[in-house]
């Protein structure tokens, strides 16, 4: 995926994967608002994809900024 040009969300997930303390809780994960100071919302596998409770994945039932911020986080952490 490095490898090809990122969309607008692929590139916000990395950021907010940079910057957000993602917190992992039962096999979930937790991901902060990037808009919503306090607001996080709870991305998880589900059937092989990331699903987010955040109203854009919601909406559009794709990957959202949340999602590409999990994945990112779990290639890159040591």
């Amino acid at each position: 995926m490095l490898n090809e040009a990122l969309t607008p969300r692929q590139q916000r997930g990395m950021a907010l994967a940079a910057t957000a303390h993602i917190k992992r809780r039962s096999g979930m994960f937790e991901v902060p608002s990037a808009t919503n100071s306090g607001a996080s919302f709870i991305v998880a596998m589900v059937a092989g994809h990331f699903h987010c409770t955040c109203p854009d994945f919601e909406l559009r039932n794709e990957a959202c900024k949340h999602a590409y911020a999990v994945q990112y986080s779990l290639k890159f952490e040591t």
